[in-house]
């Protein structure tokens, strides 16, 4: 009879089903990787053509921020107007770096820099300061400014 009571007051002192409240989750979710990327900022150009390029969503975006495999980068901006400009960067490992400007509004599409990038990558970010200058023969054209860019991959 003693062991049938002492077994029953340990069970009436447990908690009650009533009582239980999950535990709050103390870890942070990490943050989904965007499905598509974008970009945000502007770039002044000088020289064979002058002007202020914007990023647009509506226009080609493509970025790679990783810190194991490189940064590369492909965007067409725009002046708002009729100019439209693709820079496209890579740097990966194991590959020369290729920095490079094409525009219908360039004497020559195509033109190169040897370098003027600096990338910092974040968490599914990429953020790049661009002072180059990118030549084709004679012609040069100096580009500045930053770009924002946010990455899936």
């Amino acid at each position: 009879m003693r062991a049938l009571l002492i077994g029953l007051c340990l069970c009436a002192c447990g908690k009650s089903p009533t009582n239980d409240k999950p535990a709050a989750q103390s870890a942070a979710q990490p943050a989904a990787a965007p499905k598509t990327a974008s970009c945000s900022g502007t770039l002044a150009v000088s020289g064979a053509w002058s002007g202020t390029l914007q990023c647009s969503p509506e226009l080609a975006i493509t970025c790679l921020a990783n810190r194991d495999v490189g940064t590369a980068f492909t965007v067409t901006m725009t002046d708002g107007k009729d100019a439209y400009f693709a820079i496209d960067y890579v740097d990966v490992k194991n590959q020369p770096g290729r920095l490079q400007l094409t525009s219908g509004k360039l004497a020559a599409n195509s033109y190169k820099a040897t370098s003027g990038v600096t990338a910092s990558i974040g968490d599914n970010s990429l953020a790049v300061s661009i002072d180059a200058t990118f030549t084709h023969e004679a012609s040069t054209v100096a580009v500045k400014g930053k770009l924002d860019f946010v990455c899936p991959y």
